[in-house]
């Protein structure tokens, strides 16, 4: 729906129709439908999908006949054969408040008698309808335990099919909390989804990263460039957290987070130890991937020890 020309009491809309032929053995060959509509309503040029025209409060819609310019498809199309619907529909401008689902709708129709192939069909329906009952008897009669036991088998199967889904769907759904939040974390909520997370850390390193230029380097690249460079560089500094046992906090745009010492009691020298090889590391990892890539990428580092406090903030997007 679209306002006309900035004007908030006319609007404009595709104004759709479906007529449904629901007899199975004759064909519409002739339809007018007439349909109440408001006296300011106009349609747009066509050619449409029917005829359409408005004479005071009543819009005429009428099959497109053989000389029309809405006859688009041929005469055939237009027809309505046996349990088939024919769609139409126009440009429509109307005042606001109006509900065309409201409106007096009056239809008159031509048809055409085709009984005999859909006599000969029900007849053959009947027939295998028939059939089917007395093969089922016969089933029922003289292979019941068989049948019994075969159902049993496929009940059992079914039993496992879904055990195993079900636990495949437990995996991922622990797999993508592991990916959101360190494992000691995720264990706490699988126990009590409920538990309040907040722990002070006494012995912590956290390390903070960004690109050096990264706006400015942005703003020369197409958005597809500046992910895909973002995330092979983040991808490569991922897999290297998890084989130093790095907990990566968060990434916002070029900025990375991660710590060490979150969990255990480790002494605050080895916590940071750990961090400034992984910072190394990353260094490592840069220039290995400016060596293949067409995007040149510096980054700065930050490191600092001490006591902090960490938690899980919110309910359905963890952070």
């Amino acid at each position: 729906m679209w306002y006309v020309d900035e004007d908030p009491t006319v609007f404009g809309a595709q104004f759709n129709g479906v007529l449904y032929n629901n007899m199975k053995a004759t064909i519409i060959t002739d339809w007018k439908i007439s349909i109440d509509v408001a006296e300011t309503c106009h349609i747009d040029s066509g050619p449409w999908n029917g005829n359409f025209s408005i004479v005071g409060d009543k819009m005429l819609v009428r099959k497109p006949q053989l000389n029309d310019k809405e006859n688009i498809h041929g005469v055939d199309f237009y027809r309505v054969n046996p349990l088939k619907n024919l769609s139409f529909g126009c440009i429509m401008y109307a005042p606001k408040g109006f509900t065309p689902l409201n409106s007096k709708i009056v239809l008159t129709y031509q048809s055409v008698l085709k009984p005999l192939s859909y006599i000969v069909f029900d007849i053959v329906l009947v027939l295998l309808s028939i059939l089917f009952i007395v093969s089922i008897t016969v089933t029922l009669t003289e292979g019941k335990f068989i049948r019994i036991e075969e159902e049993n088998r496929k009940l059992e199967d079914t039993v496992r099919e879904r055990t195993k889904e079900l636990q495949e769907e437990k995996n991922r759904s622990e797999e993508l909390l592991l990916n959101i939040l360190p494992e000691e974390v995720a264990k706490r909520l699988a126990v009590d989804k409920n538990a309040r997370i907040a722990d002070k850390v006494e012995n912590d390193s956290a390390l903070f990263a960004d690109i050096v230029g990264f706006t400015k380097i942005t703003s020369s690249l197409d958005a597809d460039t500046v992910v895909g460079a973002l995330n092979s560089l983040y991808s490569r500094i991922g897999e290297r957290a998890k084989r130093e046992g790095i907990e990566k906090i968060k990434t916002i745009g070029d900025s990375y987070m991660a710590a060490a010492g979150l969990f255990g009691n480790e002494p605050a020298e080895k916590n940071a130890l750990a961090i400034i090889n992984f910072a190394r590391g990353m260094l490592q990892d840069i220039e290995d991937f400016n060596a293949t890539s067409k995007v040149q990428l510096f980054m700065r580092i930050g490191i600092n020890s001490g006591s902090l406090i960490a938690g899980v903030i919110g309910k359905t997007k963890f952070v």
